[in-house]
């Protein structure tokens, strides 16, 4: 979409920006506008969001319940495409639970700092006009920060109490996954990535399509016993902002896909984490009794999981599920669609499932570690 046809449907929605930004655009179709609707107070909000100086004022125009933000995110999605429905009726229910003392402790998080807010959604054009949550996305601080009255907080641990509240939002009539479901996204791998991207045919392979097929089955089983929750599907550290007038608060973005499903596959999303994975599962792997997790677990009720050993155990199988699925979807992306920005990510995503599959998969685990990795450094080098 043109700047000129964004500034338009804006005037026309109630909002006249002074100046228009184009945001990066990641897997989906939806592209992302920056409105900057007062020049000075977001000239002055941005050069002091991490300074602990927001001006009052400032604060009290830029987030929710504001009538007057000093900008907002608007974003097209070709009707044709798709439709932000989802997203938008996400939001709106989730605000309606809004405590009425929206620092009540009592919540983790509060659900205004939680989920960006809805202004305007038009959904014959495919426009929506939401809160800004600005670019302070947590994976810009793997290793933690500075939180108020605390030494340096790892940011998987923080992000996992907004994981808490996430989880805890009433969203009925959410699509539930079937295993049906499941099993479809995961042979994504086979039929994507390994099929179409790296033209590898598993019948070539002595007996790997059945290590891969026992390796589904045995995710599917694990999947199984999990408490089915609120699933975002792509909780991760890109997909979640550190507010940056109140650093008690995260936002989550990019929702709509939500749906029920195994608790584990958003466990694994925050703690396999495909860009800082030896960060994130060390922290997991430590069966500490005062171990952020335990603590956060005694505090608020996470889908009845007492203790950090069933966190790990469904990660591990989340993560499978997950990495499978995410293979087999960017590969496709690219054989689709041409894009190629994430393709430099799938050793890493590869390299993290071959760590967490079962030593009882080994002879499947090998075949990944030598023929795919080879036969995909190669296809790389030949694109990229």
């Amino acid at each position: 979409m043109e700047i000129s046809k964004v500034k338009e449907i804006s005037n026309l929605l109630g909002y006249t920006p002074q100046k228009i930004e184009v945001l990066s655009q990641e897997a989906s179709d939806r592209k992302y506008f920056r409105l900057i609707l007062d020049t000075h107070d977001y000239k002055e909000f941005t050069e002091n969001w991490y300074k602990y100086e927001i001006p009052s004022k400032l604060r009290n125009r830029t987030w929710p319940g504001s009538n007057n933000p000093c900008s907002v995110i608007f974003c097209f999605l070709d009707p044709e495409v798709g439709s932000n429905k989802q997203f938008v009726e996400l939001s709106n229910l989730a605000h309606q639970q809004q405590p009425e003392n929206f620092r009540d402790w009592d919540y983790p998080h509060s659900i205004n700092g939680l989920i960006p807010k809805v202004y305007a959604f038009e959904d014959k054009i495919g426009v929506t006009i939401q809160e800004d949550f600005y670019e302070s996305f947590l994976e810009k601080f793997p290793d933690g920060f500075e939180h108020v009255g605390m030494d340096s907080f790892p940011t998987c641990e923080f992000a996992f109490r907004a994981l808490v509240t996430f989880v805890g939002l009433d969203f009925p009539d959410l699509k539930y996954l079937s295993n049906e479901d499941l099993e479809a996204q995961m042979k994504r791998f086979e039929d994507y990535f390994l099929s179409d991207l790296l033209e590898i045919n598993l019948a070539n392979f002595s007996s790997q399509k059945e290590n891969l097929q026992n390796l589904i089955e045995e995710t599917l089983q694990n999947l199984s016993l999990q408490p089915w929750v609120n699933c975002h599907q792509d909780f991760e550290v890109r997909n979640l902002m550190h507010r940056p007038d109140d650093l008690d608060f995260v936002g989550i973005i990019d929702f709509q896909d939500t749906c029920k499903g195994p608790a584990g596959i958003d466990l694994a999303g925050l703690y396999i984490d495909h860009y800082n994975f030896n960060l994130t599962f060390d922290i997991l792997k430590c069966f500490d009794d005062d171990s952020e997790i335990n603590r956060t677990l005694a505090e608020w009720d996470f889908a009845g999981i007492e203790d950090q050993e069933t966190i790990y155990e469904y990660a591990i199988w989340g993560g499978i599920q997950r990495n499978l699925r995410i293979l087999g979807t960017l590969s496709n992306l690219y054989r689709q669609n041409g894009r190629t920005f994430r393709l430099p990510d799938l050793p890493l995503i590869l390299n993290n499932l071959i760590v967490i599959i079962p030593d009882n998969h080994q002879e499947l685990k090998d075949f990944l570690r030598i023929e795919v990795f080879n036969l995909l450094n190669k296809k790389l080098e030949a694109i990229l």
